[in-house]
């Protein structure tokens, strides 16, 4: 199971920022899971541990995470995503390589040609990812990324794979930009040896943190309920702390799309929780104000919940 989540990180964090790294990282899962292969407990940690280095001193590019949000769940191309899915899988595949439509569609197109979901949501009927890959290669996509793409999507079965190597087309139709930036992160104390900014929706302690921060800083969850509704306070807080700063990454590939797919994708995921595009900003800016009293629910219940060991679940 671990080196299913290091693969899908890959996919999802790295990605174009770091090629070589992401298939690197697909090969060694590969190869440390195949069946009929024994590995000793002590071999697999110092793998573990050589390839989450890997991941985390390598630059990041989330677009393939924003490409899977974009496809799945943006209201504007719903129709596109209805009309793909009339389609028999071969041309959905031509669409999702066709150079006269945008690549917001294309992305679409190849989501409904793979037949894969996101994480836990359903899988789509009617997919052809051997003819995906096929159409991959005679696109002139690199074939040791298009191998290991389908090695990744075979191990995880999520869509996110799939979705590198439209992303990788539009990346070189933009000319490849490999200008990689630094950016200022959030300023957090340290919990232990856990950055409390990691303490985020995806953990017990900060999962119980941050609801505690939108029911205890009457501010924070005035502006919560006004936005998002009541009933979706929690929600928009847990999506309003991440991308506050769990999201911010020290360095990132700069490219023409990276902008534009991040705040998409925002924008995106802020409606999922009730959050209109206006009411970002608002929310954002109440929590960036209170983000010490956040940080000290944070320390206080990684010090409830065990430390280290609970905040890593």
């Amino acid at each position: 199971r671990i080196w299913h989540r290091l693969v899908v990180i890959a996919v999802e964090d790295i990605g174009l920022a770091s090629i070589d790294t992401v298939i690197d990282l697909v090969r060694t899962a590969r190869a440390m899971t195949r069946r009929g292969g024994h590995r000793s407990t002590c071999e697999t940690a110092l793998a573990v541990r050589k390839a989450a280095r890997a991941l985390a001193e390598a630059p990041k590019d989330r677009g393939t995470d924003y490409v899977a949000s974009l496809a799945i769940h943006n209201v504007g191309v719903a129709w596109f995503r209805a009309e793909c899915l009339r389609l028999p899988p071969g041309e959905r595949t031509v669409a999702a390589f066709a150079p006269d439509l945008p690549p917001k569609l294309r992305f679409v197109a190849a989501w409904t040609a793979a037949g894969l979901g996101l994480g836990r949501e359903p899988r789509l009927d009617g997919g052809d990812r051997p003819g995906f890959f096929r159409a991959c290669v005679d696109a002139g996509l690199p074939r040791d990324l298009i191998t290991a793409m389908a090695e990744a999507t075979a191990m995880t079965r999520e869509v996110i794979a799939v979705l590198l190597l439209p992303l990788w087309a539009a990346w070189r139709s933009e000319g490849r930009v490999v200008r990689v930036v630094d950016q200022p992160i959030p300023e957090a104390p340290m919990l232990g040896d856990v950055p409390a900014w990691a303490l985020d929706k995806h953990t017990r302690a900060g999962k119980a943190a941050i609801g505690r921060f939108a029911v205890e800083n009457s501010q924070v969850g005035k502006v919560l309920a006004e936005i998002a509704g009541p009933k979706r306070v929690r929600d928009a807080a847990l999506m309003g702390a991440f991308y506050l700063d769990a999201i911010p990454i020290a360095r990132r590939l700069d490219w023409p799309f990276s902008v534009s797919l991040e705040h998409e994708g925002r924008r995106i995921d802020m409606a999922k929780v009730g959050v209109p595009h206006d009411g970002i900003d608002p929310i954002l800016d109440v929590m960036r104000t209170h983000y010490d009293h956040l940080n000290a629910l944070r320390a206080e219940c990684f010090g409830k919940t065990g430390g280290q060991k609970e905040a890593r679940s």
